[in-house]
């Protein structure tokens, strides 16, 4: 597993963390930071996207590689293969939410306004989101290959369309009348044992796509 992570980390490097590309997107965050809070805003909260994007990658590259026919000789274990993705987007989930948490650190020594509780809290909810978009997007992209991210958008745009038509004032009231702290850890367990199951769908699309 420890080689898989390797090539994905080198893949990513060489593809999508070249020092130009960051240094032009930091300046222009700072510029944004200056400009408009809002606008520098959206590039904490989209700083999950770059998980997505390194990820979709490195199924493409697989795809135009063969990858998996060239590792059919070697009887390697799909829990293994599989696995190594997994732990490489939980990796990138916490990598893409540090950096989230630090662009919010540097608008809010610029520009005060937030508390640190919220800092953390909002790095929370990014780590939250990227990592629902794995456990969607993985099984997806195993089982459409390209068209997996296509897939995804789709039923998020669903959702988005859907959810806010679905109101319940007793369970906003139950929501509101929780203990913050609480409903996270709920959240992140929730989210934890979706991410073990979503982990072993994928291990049977890989067998048996």
């Amino acid at each position: 597993m420890t080689g898989f992570l390797i090539k994905d980390f080198i893949i990513v490097k060489k593809r999508i963390l070249k020092l130009p590309v960051l240094i032009s997107l930091f300046g222009a965050f700072l510029v944004a930071v200056f400009v408009n809070k809002d606008i520098a805003e959206l590039f904490v909260f989209s700083s999950s996207a770059l998980a997505i994007v390194a990820l979709e990658t490195l199924f493409q590259l697989d795809n135009q590689s063969h990858w998996k026919d060239f590792l059919v000789p070697y009887h390697l274990s799909p829990f293994k293969i599989v696995g190594s993705r997994y732990v490489f987007y939980a990796i990138a989930c916490f990598a893409t939410s540090f950096l989230a948490f630090v662009m919010s650190l540097i608008i809010e020594i610029i520009v005060p306004k937030t508390s640190p509780m919220q800092l953390f809290g909002i790095t929370a909810i990014i780590f939250v989101v990227c990592s629902v978009f794995g456990i969607i997007l993985l099984p997806a992209m195993y089982a459409f290959s390209q068209s997996g991210l296509m897939f995804v958008f789709i039923i998020i745009l669903l959702l988005m369309a859907i959810l806010p038509r679905i109101r319940s004032t007793k369970l906003q009231a139950f929501l509101m009348s929780q203990n913050k702290a609480s409903l996270f850890l709920i959240a992140v367990a929730a989210v934890a044992c979706l991410y073990v199951i979503s982990y072993f769908f994928s291990v049977l699309l890989y067998r048996y796509r």
